[in-house]
């Protein structure tokens, strides 16, 4: 039986693979991960997540989640957080929010909850224009070159745990 054209495909990815997309369409550009999901259709990659285990807190983190710059997948973070779910039985999954950004809507929409605030965020701006994250070895010559620091909302946090989950999912 033939597979219908409209419908995306899930396939793991490498860090290479990864990469071009990340740096072509998520904000903080690309992250290595140790598991890498993509969203496919008709071959083409429109979404990708990825994940990798934190052995101390004993957590798998969504390392980055984003659809292609020209693309809406109607519930296509679900598809890819549902897949990981399946594959891996996770007991926890920890994702940082932008809040500067995002309102962390679709992370809730996939039953994470919200756990805190990282508090706010800080960058520099620079002479030229740019505006350069916070950088603690290089605060000084930073603080010194700057023509002002610029303060943001943080990130929100949030948790999926196997045990607040139905018990049917």
């Amino acid at each position: 039986m033939a597979k219908p054209k409209n419908v995306c495909e899930i396939r793991e990815i490498s860090n290479q693979d990864a990469q071009p997309f990340n740096d072509a369409n998520h904000l903080q550009g690309h992250r290595n991960a140790q598991l890498t999901y993509g969203l496919f259709y008709n071959d083409t990659l429109v979404q990708l997540m990825s994940f990798s285990y934190n052995q101390k807190k004993n957590w798998w983190e969504i390392i980055r989640g984003c659809p292609g710059s020209n693309n809406l997948v109607i519930g296509g973070v679900s598809k890819l957080f549902n897949h990981f779910v399946k594959q891996k039985n996770p007991e926890r999954v920890f994702s940082y929010c932008d809040f500067n950004k995002f309102d962390g809507k679709g992370y809730e929409a996939i039953g994470m909850k919200f756990i805190g605030y990282t508090g706010p965020d800080m960058k520099w701006l620079m002479p030229n224009g740019a505006v350069i994250n916070r950088q603690p070895g290089k605060h000084k010559e930073l603080k010194e070159a700057a023509i002002a620091q610029i303060w943001g909302a943080g990130s929100k946090k949030y948790l999926w745990s196997k045990n607040d989950q139905p018990s049917n999912v």
